[in-house]
């Protein structure tokens, strides 16, 4: 079953990857070094997220899971805490 679950993810991992390398305006001042890292780092934390979601039924939605991911991988991590801690206020 874990031989299943890698192969599983491995193949997730390579088709978004795929996917993100199509955007050829977001990486166009990057050589293939640098796009391969950055990529790859963030497949595999939006694929951790994920797993510890799944592991842990975690009382948050899968839509709001995948609105973060979106958010942080989109603006980065600076834009996310920024935008978390504004929330924490606002609830306050």
């Amino acid at each position: 079953m874990v031989g299943n679950n890698h192969n599983f993810l491995a193949k997730i991992a390579k088709k978004l990857k795929e996917i993100i390398k199509r955007n050829k305006t977001m990486f166009a001042d990057l050589d293939e070094i640098d796009k391969d890292m950055i990529i790859d780092y963030t497949i595999a934390g939006i694929i951790a997220v994920y797993q510890t979601w799944f592991r842990n039924n975690q009382n948050v939605s899968i839509d709001e899971i995948s609105v973060k991911l979106s958010e942080l991988s989109a603006n980065g991590f600076n834009y996310f805490i920024k935008g978390v801690c504004e929330k924490r206020k606002e609830v306050r």
